[in-house]
Protein backbone atom coordinates (compact mmCIF):
# COMPACT_ATOMS: atom_id res chain seq x y z
CA UNK A 1 0.00 0.00 0.00
CA UNK A 2 2.60 2.26 0.98
CA UNK A 3 4.61 1.75 -2.12
CA UNK A 4 1.80 2.24 -4.20
CA UNK A 5 0.93 5.53 -2.56
CA UNK A 6 4.25 6.39 -3.22
CA UNK A 7 4.70 5.60 -6.72
CA UNK A 8 1.54 7.62 -7.59
CA UNK A 9 3.23 10.28 -5.56
CA UNK A 10 6.26 9.92 -7.74
CA UNK A 11 4.16 9.72 -10.81
CA UNK A 12 2.42 12.65 -10.58
CA UNK A 13 5.00 14.53 -9.32
CA UNK A 14 6.31 13.49 -12.86
CA UNK A 15 3.96 14.13 -14.78
CA UNK A 16 3.79 17.51 -13.13
CA UNK A 17 7.05 18.35 -14.17
CA UNK A 18 7.43 17.20 -17.56
CA UNK A 19 3.85 19.49 -18.34
CA UNK A 20 5.41 22.21 -16.58
CA UNK A 21 8.28 21.90 -18.27
CA UNK A 22 6.37 21.91 -22.18
CA UNK A 23 4.84 25.21 -20.44
CA UNK A 24 8.22 27.13 -20.06
CA UNK A 25 9.26 25.61 -23.20
CA UNK A 26 6.42 26.75 -25.20
CA UNK A 27 6.49 30.13 -23.36
CA UNK A 28 9.94 30.45 -24.01
CA UNK A 29 9.84 29.84 -27.97
CA UNK A 30 6.57 32.73 -27.58
CA UNK A 31 9.12 34.50 -26.26
CA UNK A 32 12.20 34.26 -28.71
CA UNK A 33 9.47 34.23 -31.85
CA UNK A 34 8.51 37.72 -30.70
CA UNK A 35 12.18 38.63 -30.30
CA UNK A 36 13.18 37.13 -33.72
CA UNK A 37 10.30 38.66 -35.12
CA UNK A 38 10.83 42.07 -33.59
CA UNK A 39 14.86 41.76 -34.52
CA UNK A 40 13.63 41.30 -38.37
CA UNK A 41 11.20 43.62 -38.47
CA UNK A 42 13.80 46.26 -36.93
CA UNK A 43 16.58 44.69 -38.82
CA UNK A 44 14.15 45.27 -41.97
CA UNK A 45 13.54 49.06 -41.32
CA UNK A 46 16.99 49.53 -40.90
CA UNK A 47 17.67 48.28 -44.43
CA UNK A 48 14.77 50.21 -45.94
CA UNK A 49 15.33 53.53 -44.22
CA UNK A 50 19.04 52.99 -45.28
CA UNK A 51 18.04 52.50 -48.42
CA UNK A 52 16.15 55.42 -49.03
CA UNK A 53 18.77 57.77 -47.11
CA UNK A 54 21.60 56.50 -49.45
CA UNK A 55 19.38 57.20 -52.51
CA UNK A 56 18.16 60.79 -51.48
CA UNK A 57 21.56 61.72 -50.44
CA UNK A 58 23.31 59.98 -53.50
Amino acid sequence: MGFNWNWTLCYQNISFIIHMGFLLQSALHICLNVVCHQTFIYILLQNIYGTIFSTSIF
